[in-house]
């Protein structure tokens, strides 16, 4: 590795092939330098810069939220005493005598009983028809590709 190689990664300069590297990588945050000869294109990004942005990526955004979780929490403001208070007239409610509670006939429990068993039944089964057709239209389209 010749000294100008070894210092485009310090420098924010134009990359070109025949400085002998076809990209400059930031040295910030760890990452290291290509190593591609002359007119090389190398990959851009490695496991460890990808790791070490994910990890400050992750470490700023609970730096955000730990900070949002530090300010204070609204205040509830302070009641009037109660001896002061003027009365509001109010509104005359009329009572009313409403129907005792009467439970809904067996008859017609057994029938919403029987209703939603039926209908719950033929959603299953026209579920379970095209769950298998498209199940069975992969499996015909997936050994037709293998027979090509």
């Amino acid at each position: 590795v010749n000294d100008e190689e070894s210092n485009t990664a310090a420098r924010a300069t134009n990359p070109t092939a025949t400085s002998g590297s076809a990209q400059i990588r930031c040295a910030l945050f760890g990452a290291t330098p290509s190593t591609g000869g002359a007119g090389t294109i190398c990959s851009c990004v490695s496991v460890t810069d990808f790791t070490t942005r994910a990890i400050w990526i992750v470490g700023l955004a609970m730096l955000a939220l730990l900070s949002l979780g530090w300010r204070k929490t609204a205040r509830a403001t302070p009641k009037p005493t109660r001896g002061n208070q003027e009365r509001l007239p109010g509104i005359e409610v009329d009572e009313l005598a409403v129907p005792a509670y009467h439970r809904t006939p067996a008859a017609k429990r057994l029938w919403a009983l029987a209703s939603a068993s039926a209908l719950s039944m033929l959603i299953g089964a026209l579920a379970a028809i095209a769950l298998a057709v498209s199940i069975s239209w992969f499996v015909t389209t997936l050994s037709d590709m293998l027979r090509r």
